[in-house]
Formats: C-alpha cells, sequence, structure tokens
C-alpha cells in the first residue's frame, strides 16, 4: 500500500485530495477484508484438517494414549512453550505494529520440551500431522490479527478524513 495513504495529519489537503485519499483507504480496506476472509476460511480448513488426524491418532492408538490424561497436569513438571507470540514494529504503511510468531528450539535445560512426546516416544503420523496443522493454523491466526489490525488503522484514518471532508465543506 502506498505510504500516502495512512498519515497523521490531513489538514493540508484540499478537497479533492481528501476524496482521492478516501477512495484509495476504501479500496484498501475492501482488499484487506477480503484478504481477512480467506485467511479465516483457511484457518477453519486447516483447524478441521488437525482434528481429523487427531481423531485418526486417537482411533489407531486408543483413546487412553491419545487423550487428556497425556496432558500435563499442575503437579507436571513446569516447561517452558517452544513458540510465543510477539508484538514488534511494523514496517508496513497500515500498522504501527504487528504480531509475529517467535519459535524456541527444543532444549530440555532450558525446559524448551516439545509437547508431542507427552504422547510417547513413537508417536503416529496422524498424531505429527495434526501438530503441523495447528502450527500452521496458528501462523494463519496471527497473520488474521495483523490484516485487522492494518484494517482498524485505515479506518481510524477514514474517520479523520471524514472529519477534514465536513470541515472542508463546511
Amino acid at each position: 500500500m502506498p505510504q500516502k495513504l495512512i498519515r497523521d495529519d490531513y489538514k493540508e489537503l484540499s478537497l479533492s485530495e481528501v476524496h482521492e485519499h478516501l477512495d484509495d483507504l476504501y479500496l484498501e480496506l475492501l482488499s484487506l477484508v477480503e484478504q481477512l476472509v480467506q485467511c479465516k476460511v483457511t484457518i477453519e480448513k486447516v483447524t478441521n484438517e488437525g482434528r481429523i488426524n487427531c481423531a485418526k491418532a486417537r482411533y489407531i492408538q486408543g483413546p487412553k494414549t491419545v487423550g487428556i490424561s497425556k496432558l500435563p497436569t499442575d503437579e507436571s513438571q513446569e516447561f517452558n512453550a517452544l513458540v510465543r507470540v510477539e508484538q514488534i514494529q511494523s514496517e508496513s504503511a497500515c500498522a504501527e505494529k504487528e504480531f509475529q510468531l517467535k519459535r524456541y528450539p527444543i532444549d530440555k535445560e532450558a525446559k524448551f520440551i516439545d509437547p508431542i512426546r507427552w504422547f510417547g516416544v513413537l508417536v503416529p503420523r496422524p498424531l505429527q500431522v495434526t501438530k503441523e496443522k495447528f502450527q500452521n493454523s496458528l501462523e494463519l491466526i496471527i497473520e488474521a490479527a495483523n490484516i485487522q489490525m492494518q484494517m482498524d488503522n485505515i479506518m481510524v484514518s477514514i474517520q479523520k478524513l471524514k472529519e477534514q471532508k465536513s470541515i472542508l465543506c463546511a
């Protein structure tokens, strides 16, 4: 998106420039809405594929080996998440900040463990696919959140332009 679309100050613009900026922002907003809808559809698809593979793993291994009984409890040894969400400064013209995933390597000493190992050493392939699908889903969720933040920023700019337009028309 062109840098000119998002600005802090619209007071120096003429009425025709305000209209032009509004048109550009609305077009960009429509494009982002389309991206967001596509992203959410893909999230649903990938998540459903992960659930199906989890059900396959449970069917293959049995309900006792792939189930809630394998998840950590309050008495379990503490561990750190292998993936965390961070907010960083954005390079995009539409948003000041954006989210990104930070991945950590598996390191037992630093308490970064692979959660798939809770289900045993020889993990069935459908469970490994489940892990991959949910990791992909998480990346798509971050992408959707970033698109939503861009849309919010564009809406703020549209509101500022509408206020400037009403001042110029008065």
